[in-house]
Protein backbone atom coordinates (compact mmCIF):
# COMPACT_ATOMS: atom_id res chain seq x y z
CA UNK A 1 0.00 0.00 0.00
CA UNK A 2 1.39 3.47 -1.31
CA UNK A 3 0.98 6.08 2.62
CA UNK A 4 0.96 9.85 1.65
CA UNK A 5 -0.57 12.76 0.51
CA UNK A 6 -1.67 12.06 -3.30
CA UNK A 7 1.31 13.48 -5.21
CA UNK A 8 3.51 13.94 -2.96
CA UNK A 9 6.41 11.99 -1.14
CA UNK A 10 5.56 9.00 0.77
CA UNK A 11 6.59 5.44 1.55
CA UNK A 12 5.19 1.48 1.25
CA UNK A 13 3.68 0.01 3.63
CA UNK A 14 2.62 -3.81 4.07
CA UNK A 15 -0.68 -4.46 5.32
CA UNK A 16 -1.82 -8.87 6.78
CA UNK A 17 -4.88 -9.76 7.78
CA UNK A 18 -8.23 -11.55 5.67
CA UNK A 19 -9.88 -9.84 3.49
CA UNK A 20 -13.54 -8.73 5.49
CA UNK A 21 -15.29 -6.92 2.66
CA UNK A 22 -14.81 -5.27 -0.79
CA UNK A 23 -16.98 -2.20 -1.36
CA UNK A 24 -17.38 0.70 -3.38
CA UNK A 25 -13.99 2.00 -3.66
CA UNK A 26 -12.59 0.33 -0.63
CA UNK A 27 -11.87 -2.74 0.78
CA UNK A 28 -11.68 -4.10 4.46
CA UNK A 29 -8.47 -5.96 5.63
CA UNK A 30 -9.27 -7.62 9.24
CA UNK A 31 -6.14 -8.02 11.04
CA UNK A 32 -6.89 -10.69 13.57
CA UNK A 33 -7.97 -11.20 17.22
CA UNK A 34 -10.61 -8.43 18.34
CA UNK A 35 -9.31 -5.85 16.04
CA UNK A 36 -11.68 -3.88 13.88
CA UNK A 37 -11.57 -3.98 10.16
CA UNK A 38 -9.00 -1.81 8.27
CA UNK A 39 -10.30 0.37 5.44
CA UNK A 40 -8.56 0.87 2.29
CA UNK A 41 -8.96 2.56 -0.48
CA UNK A 42 -8.84 0.78 -3.67
CA UNK A 43 -7.01 3.90 -5.37
CA UNK A 44 -4.01 3.20 -2.32
CA UNK A 45 -3.84 -0.78 -2.84
CA UNK A 46 -0.94 -1.55 -5.16
CA UNK A 47 -1.15 -5.57 -4.76
CA UNK A 48 -3.03 -8.65 -2.96
CA UNK A 49 -1.34 -11.50 -2.49
CA UNK A 50 -1.85 -15.01 -0.26
CA UNK A 51 -5.46 -15.94 -1.83
CA UNK A 52 -6.87 -19.77 -0.27
CA UNK A 53 -7.36 -22.06 -2.25
CA UNK A 54 -11.65 -22.15 -2.16
CA UNK A 55 -11.56 -25.45 -2.26
CA UNK A 56 -8.78 -26.28 0.03
CA UNK A 57 -10.28 -24.15 2.85
CA UNK A 58 -13.96 -24.67 2.20
CA UNK A 59 -14.10 -28.57 1.48
CA UNK A 60 -15.96 -30.87 4.67
CA UNK A 61 -13.86 -32.77 6.38
CA UNK A 62 -13.58 -36.54 5.34
CA UNK A 63 -13.81 -38.82 8.17
CA UNK A 64 -11.02 -41.65 8.73
CA UNK A 65 -11.76 -44.74 7.18
CA UNK A 66 -12.59 -47.46 9.39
Amino acid sequence: MWCGPEGDDGVWASLYGTLDEVGDGVLALKPGRRHHPIRIPLSRVVALAGAPEPARFCSPAKKPAM
